[in-house]
C-alpha cells in the first residue's frame, strides 16, 4: 500500500497540490479507506486543479459542485466511464465503505492521470 500512497503523492505533485490549496492528505483515513479521504481529493482533482478541465466538465454537462458525496460519486463514475475510458476498480458501494484503501489510492491516481491526459489536450 505504501507504493500506491506514493504513486498518488506524486500524481498530485503534478497538480502542484499542497496544504495551501484548502485540501489536505489525511494520511490516517487514506491507510483505512475512508471515503472521507478519498472525497476531497477527488473533489481538488476534478473541480481545482484545473480551470480548463473544470470548463470542459461543466461543458460536457458533468455538474459536480454543490452535490452530495452520494451524487458527486456518480458523476464521478459516470465520467470516468463515459469520457475517460475508464472502468473503476470498486463499485460506489464499495467506494463509500471503509476499507479497500489499495484499491481507493489505485482509482483515484488513475482517475488524476486521466483528467491531467485531459487537460493536457
Amino acid at each position: 500500500m505504501t507504493n500506491a500512497l506514493e504513486k498518488l503523492r506524486s500524481e498530485l505533485r503534478q497538480w502542484r497540490f499542497s496544504g495551501e490549496s484548502g485540501y489536505e492528505l489525511h494520511l490516517a483515513e487514506l491507510a483505512a479507506g475512508e471515503p472521507s479521504g478519498f472525497l476531497p481529493l477527488l473533489h481538488f482533482i476534478l473541480l481545482r486543479a484545473s480551470a480548463e478541465l473544470a470548463k470542459w466538465l461543466t461543458e460536457s454537462g458533468y455538474e459536480l459542485a454543490a452535490k452530495s458525496d452520494l451524487r458527486f460519486a456518480d458523476m464521478v463514475y459516470r465520467l470516468a466511464r463515459q469520457e475517460l475510458n475508464y472502468n473503476p476498480l470498486l463499485t460506489s458501494k464499495q467506494f463509500f465503505t471503509t476499507g479497500f484503501a489499495e484499491r481507493k489510492l489505485q482509482m483515484v491516481t488513475e482517475l488524476s492521470a486521466r483528467c491531467r491526459k485531459k487537460h493536457a489536450d
